[in-house]
């Protein structure tokens, strides 16, 4: 029987292998951790074992996941999920489908977010039929249809040019959530259709209220079409929305791009400046933006601040510097 404390341990332990992944060095920090736990020779449980089985599947480590959810004691639904995700994400196909067929062997039976799964490894046009097959599965097996199985059913579509289809799935949702509108639009803006994605995004704003992954996407696609007068529509838009575009380092970023992209150096100069914070990426998109309108000196002054802030320029770096000075 377990103790309290082995109880908050186990609990404590779950929480930081949930947050791994997240960090700079996730790799690193979680099989150190990992190699702690078999150190206190705390027992897989299927709690555990699911911590473990879904930081190493975030970090798409295939071999690392396949042994944790074998030391598991007694596996569930969400084990085998987080298996197939992890093996889907990474296209191994072959071996996804021994996976498969080993869960329907055994005592746990798939869900609907089996079928998530599964479509996760769906991610062109080869992977149609085998798409196609895990939709026919769902209704042979009346598995439930809900949103989260519509939307990656949509997502699978779409990324395997089956187009009409998928916008039919989509416009037969009937509680369509901000990640259904997200993932149409990423789709979109994936295949180079940047209009349709701005016309979704429209449709968007009548139902959902978009968040920030909406909005760098949407900037993207206005740097794509290098349109001035709609990108600042969109920057009035964030701004208005309170979406604390001077603190937010990607959306920050996206906008440098986008005015660097239509022309507008002066605005993507002002925005840069107003960044409360900045990255590499950061200094290096405000680098490219100075070469891409001839402002050379501009250029290796940016880089010069950027070494006495501290940050380290990368290869990305000097091929902008570069660019800027001829």
């Amino acid at each position: 029987m377990q103790s309290s404390r082995d109880r908050e341990d186990l609990t404590t332990v779950c929480i930081v292998f949930s947050a791994i992944s997240e960090s700079t060095n996730g790799l690193g920090i979680g099989r150190g951790l990992h190699a702690h736990v078999i150190k206190r020779g705390m027992d897989i449980n299927v709690t555990l074992g699911n911590a473990l089985l879904s930081m190493y599947a975030n970090l798409n480590c295939v071999e690392s996941a396949k042994r944790i959810f074998n030391e598991i004691n007694s596996t569930d639904v969400i084990s085998w999920n987080t298996l197939i995700l992890v093996i889907g994400n990474c296209k191994l196909i072959g071996q996804l489908k021994d996976v498969f067929q080993w869960m329907e062997r055994s005592s746990i039976k798939p869900n609907s977010f089996t079928m998530v799964a599964l479509l996760a490894a769906c991610k062109d046009e080869t992977c149609l039929n085998i798409g196609k097959s895990i939709h026919g599965y769902v209704f042979r097996h009346g598995l439930e249809f809900n949103l989260a199985l519509c939307t990656a059913l949509t997502d699978m579509y779409m990324k395997c040019g089956n187009e009409a289809t998928a916008r039919h799935l989509f416009e037969s949702l009937p509680d369509r959530d901000l990640i259904s509108w997200n993932a149409l639009i990423t789709c979109y803006i994936e295949n180079n259709r940047h209009n349709e994605a701005l016309l979704i995004f429209q449709r968007m704003l009548a139902e959902v209220d978009p968040n920030s992954v909406t909005v760098i996407n949407i900037i993207s696609s206005c740097a794509h079409l290098a349109n001035l007068p709609l990108s600042r529509s969109v920057h009035a838009y964030a701004v208005r929305r309170e979406f604390a575009v001077d603190s937010h380092i990607y959306m920050g970023n996206a906008l440098v791009t986008m005015y660097a992209r239509c022309g507008s150096i002066h605005s993507a100069e002002k925005v840069f400046r107003c960044l409360l914070k900045r990255d590499v990426i950061s200094w290096n998109v405000i680098i490219a933006a100075y070469g891409m309108h001839g402002y050379g000196k501009e250029a290796l002054t940016a880089f010069s601040e950027m070494k006495r802030d501290g940050f380290i320029p990368t290869s990305v770096t000097f091929v902008s510097v570069l660019s800027a000075c001829n």
